[in-house]
């Protein structure tokens, strides 16, 4: 350290530190002397050394002038544009989130409808603790640590899911929120807490579990939102709450640390991820997963559930920028173990749909093309309706060289809409392709007749509704059958050749004197019988096929006739 100056922000002091190879530090340090996080402002080319000089702008109070050998450097106190969460903004005392501009900046560019950091250190902005009262009920107690304006106030609501699936939307009244909960926590409840204030949003995943639990740690206790009392984990509200309580309690030797072999998927946007999978060895008394990276000023912890010892699942926190992160396992003890990487990249993007029609009975292979696919969870041809979503199993590797993703639609209702918008799920955040999905009655495969040519049969059948699906032969498979015994049938197209006529042609190839009266067709995961026609729909078939070219040849005169009079 070469050089340092204070500055009173509101009820924090923010020391300004110059360091001898050129870094200006900025350490907020709040009313009780506990520090805040520690931030870069700027680093000098070529470790430059900043002499004892570094003071405020005395107009705007908004700048720093640092002084070096042969110059001085102007430099702003914040940048609040580059927060572009409500919960990293308001971890600067000198920027707030303006809730009418819904983005951060200094407290004298917004009106009165802001939020910022409290007056406090806090380790989260968001707590929570689990109490049960007199007759038994259970609920959960949500607490907001912001310093917010009387305007916002009113503008506050909480919203608690578990799953996607709303569990309460309680009314509350600034700063806490109470939800009943009616669900046993005997197995758990993984929860997501949505605090808004109009467009402002902040948002927390919560692992929920039965305090009277005789198994828990004291620290697994206390962060599970639980109190702690007589050496046992018991509910908020009959005992202590101060994870301090935890330090007279020596934990046994650790015999086993955990292992970390696999974090999966390794790879994910700035989003973050649900339902991440950890692999590795002696993981049973894993209470939670580590993930920060090497510049971050604080470590961001997630609950685990379905431990088996040998697996376990997690949420990969969000975050602003790429960067490479790393993961370890929690004990109860605070301590951590093993280590895995994880890479933040960009979002992912969507810019087609192929093909851009399915059949109503859904299961048809879609086709997404973009960009950073492979961070991709779901997908849904219905922003709001959730039986519309449809799993995208990146596990089994169905997403491809990230810039392509195949799913297959979900079943579809019959409405008079038959087009959808296509969306992307990414952690909790919906996205939008910038294409649509159309929707058209199965194909029918009205019958089918068979003809020997040599030692083959080829098999024509009649088929409706294929003009708009853009079908191809690789969609299809065709048997058929005679006394229960199946006969690939071959198509004659080729694999991603549209058939959209109404007749399809295969052949069952080196086969005896066989008479087929049955086929069984499959597109999709979808199976349909077709019977051998009476003699009298056999005529009706030929007839039909003879009538195809007769009209085509009679249109044909028709519209010669008319050019001649038009000549005349």
């Amino acid at each position: 350290m070469s050089s340092v100056s204070a500055v009173k922000q509101d009820s924090w002091t923010v020391f300004f530190i110059g360091t001898t190879d050129g870094q200006l530090i900025k350490l907020p340090v709040d009313k009780n002397n506990r520090p805040g996080c520690p931030k870069e402002l700027h680093r000098a080319s070529g470790n430059q050394k900043l002499f004892p000089k570094i003071l405020l702008d005395p107009v705007d109070q908004k700048h720093m002038y640092l002084t070096f050998k042969n110059k001085i450097k102007r430099v702003p106190v914040s940048n609040c544009g580059e927060y572009t969460t409500v919960g990293d903004c308001c971890v600067d005392p000198h920027c707030v989130w303006c809730v009418s501009t819904n983005r951060c900046t200094f407290k004298d560019d917004c009106k009165d409808d802001w939020l910022s950091m409290p007056d406090e250190y806090q380790q989260k902005v968001i707590s929570y603790r689990v109490v049960k009262d007199s007759t038994g009920q259970v609920k959960i107690v949500i607490n907001v640590h912001l310093t917010v304006t009387e305007t916002v106030q009113s503008k506050f609501t909480c919203e608690i899911k578990e799953n996607l699936a709303q569990l309460c939307m309680p009314q509350p009244q600034y700063p806490q929120c109470t939800c009943i909960l009616s669900d046993h926590l005997s197995n758990g409840l993984d929860l997501t807490v949505s605090i808004r204030f109009q467009q402002a949003e902040l948002t927390e995943r919560l692992k929920l579990i039965d305090c009277s639990h005789s198994i828990l740690s004291c620290q697994q206790c206390i962060r599970a939102g639980c109190g702690w009392r007589e050496n046992r984990c018991t509910w908020a509200s009959e005992g202590e709450r101060n994870d301090q309580v935890c330090q007279q309690f020596t934990s046994q030797p650790i015999t086993t640390k955990p292992e970390i072999i696999s974090v999966t998927p390794s790879r994910v946007s700035y989003y973050g991820r649900n339902h991440a999978l950890l692999k590795g060895r002696n993981l049973r008394e894993v209470i939670g997963v580590i993930v920060q990276a090497e510049m971050d000023c604080s470590s961001k912890e997630s609950p685990v559930w379905n431990n088996t010892g040998e697996s376990l699942t997690f949420h990969i926190p969000r975050r602003t920028n790429e960067a490479v992160v790393q993961v370890c396992a929690l004990l109860s003890d605070g301590s951590c173990h093993g280590e895995a990487d994880i890479t933040y990249q960009s979002a992912p993007s969507c810019t087609g749909v192929s093909p851009s029609v399915t059949w109503r009975s859904g299961k048809r292979k879609i086709t997404i093309t973009g960009s950073y696919l492979d961070t991709v969870e779901m997908v849904a041809h219905n922003q709001h309706d959730r039986e519309l979503f449809n799993h995208v199993n990146v596990f089994d590797q169905i997403v491809t060289f990230r810039r392509t993703l195949i799913y297959k639609t979900p079943p579809f209702k019959a409405s008079k809409q038959n087009r959808h918008g296509v969306y992307i799920k990414v952690a909790n955040e919906t996205l939008s392709c910038s294409a649509e999905i159309f929707h058209y009655p199965d194909p029918q495969f009205i019958s089918f007749r068979a003809k020997r040519t040599g030692d083959n049969i080829k098999i024509t059948i009649l088929v409706k509704n294929t003009d708009r699906l853009m079908m191809t032969t690789a969609e299809l498979s065709v048997w058929a059958i005679k006394d229960e015994k199946q006969y690939p049938c071959i198509l004659q197209n080729k694999d991603d050749e549209y058939y959209g006529s109404q007749m399809l042609v295969c052949e069952v190839e080196n086969t005896t004197d066989v008479i087929f009266n049955q086929l069984k067709i499959m597109y999709g995961e979808t199976i349909v019988q077709v019977w051998n026609p009476s003699l009298f729909h056999q005529v009706l078939f030929i007839l039909r096929l003879m009538f195809l070219p007769s009209v085509a040849v009679v249109l044909m005169i028709i519209c010669q006739c008319q050019k001649r009079r038009v000549v005349k």
